[in-house]
């Protein structure tokens, strides 16, 4: 990796929920009473220590388990309250203390919590038990249920006129209605291109609706890999073509090992393309490549196009972000905003994760890590 290529983020959470509050560092260090200071606290937050007891409980916390903080609680009646993904957090934060875990549960009532758990360590390399916090994200959650069934009943309707408006456009540049001249040539390449555009945004906005309710999921089989990346770029060939940029495929230690839904893996690599030309100079060059490794699968698309500041790459994946460098304003035509964010929903659904290198007027890298499949496993 090339110093200009330094700058890495990765992508293993939903970063546009709303961030909870963070008073996790150092409590133990500042305050010797930390107990004590927990009981004082607004914030819902939850002591487990080492033993697997429930030790501290802050008000609210008693709240949200029906109990109070002088009366102790046992793990399994956490979990019964805060399901088993509590457990889950747990045990990934004892595996990587003092790093803290981030992640998302629904509780027993149906409510939803961001959750950040840290084991903290005391300065003789000993546990002090893992502490949760936990942000309430209920009231975000409904409301962006109904965004996305507005927005999906909106896409719905916008859809339905979609097909008959392409095929009578077909029929009258196939002259089929009367011969045209020059001009109502050009007018009607004008249409059809805007609303292919259309059609190519209602589908986005569709997508967006069906991943926040659950409904897309994935078939796992096994991949062909160079009939994906072949695929990929013979979709995208000739906005490359017009724009004077050439697609490299190269295959490094090809692996067999990669399974996943094809199609869905097809869109990630297409909307990754598509940001690379749309964001590239004529003339420059696009690489897509594909790096076996023990564990997992690496497929990297990486230009020579504007790059983009350090500062900036957290929030490629968030929905109709889109940067606002004169190069990107310039060149990135009338995009909806959500690809990326269609990306990192897709690579999610895999398991994978997404690394991106870029620095400004350099280039940038997006790299779709993808965990290859376990022996004795189907899917």
């Amino acid at each position: 990796m090339t110093a200009a290529m330094s700058n890495s983020t990765e992508f293993e959470f939903d970063h546009t929920l709303p961030a909870g509050p963070d008073i996790l560092e150092d409590i133990v260090a500042l305050v010797p009473d930390w107990k004590h200071l927990i009981a004082q606290l607004d914030e819902t937050i939850i002591h487990v220590d080492v033993f697997d007891s429930v030790s501290a409980l802050t008000p609210s916390a008693g709240q949200l388990l029906c109990t109070t903080p002088a009366v102790k609680s046992t793990l399994d009646e956490v979990v019964s309250s805060l399901g088993a993904d509590f457990l889950t957090l747990l045990d990934k934060a004892r595996r990587q203390p003092p790093k803290k875990v981030r992640g998302t549960l629904q509780d027993s009532q149906g409510r939803f919590f961001e959750v950040t758990a840290r084991n903290v360590i005391s300065d003789h390399g000993l546990s002090l038990g893992v502490f949760f916090i936990l942000h309430d994200l209920t009231k975000y959650h409904v409301q962006q249920q109904k965004i996305s069934t507005f927005v999906s009943m909106v896409a719905h309707e916008l859809l339905n006129p979609m097909a008959p408006i392409m095929e009578g456009l077909n029929l009258i540049a196939d002259e089929q209605m009367g011969t045209l001249n020059d001009v109502q040539r050009h007018c009607l390449a004008v249409v059809a291109e805007e609303t292919s555009r259309l059609a190519r945004l209602v589908n986005d906005l569709l997508d967006i609706s069906r991943f926040d309710c659950g409904k897309i999921q994935i078939q796992r089989i096994p991949v062909d890999v160079p009939r994906l990346l072949s695929s990929a770029v013979n979709n995208v060939s000739a906005r490359a073509v017009a724009k004077g940029i050439s697609i490299e495929i190269k295959y490094h230690e090809l692996s067999a090992d990669l399974f996943g839904d094809h199609e869905r893996l097809r869109q990630v690599i297409i909307n990754l393309l598509e940001n690379a030309i749309k964001y590239s100079a004529p003339g420059k060059q696009i690489v897509l490549s594909v790096l076996s490794r023990k564990d997992h699968i690496n497929i990297s698309v990486k230009d020579q196009g504007f790059g983009m500041a350090r500062r900036d790459i957290p929030r490629l994946f968030e929905r109709f972000t889109q940067l606002n460098y004169p190069d990107h304003i310039r060149n990135r035509g009338q995009g909806s905003g959500l690809g990326l964010a269609i990306v990192h929903e897709i690579v999610k659904l895999h398991r994978g994760k997404i690394k991106v290198f870029s620095e400004l007027n350099q280039g940038s890298e997006f790299i779709v890590v993808l965990p290859k499949r376990r022996k004795g496993r189907l899917s």
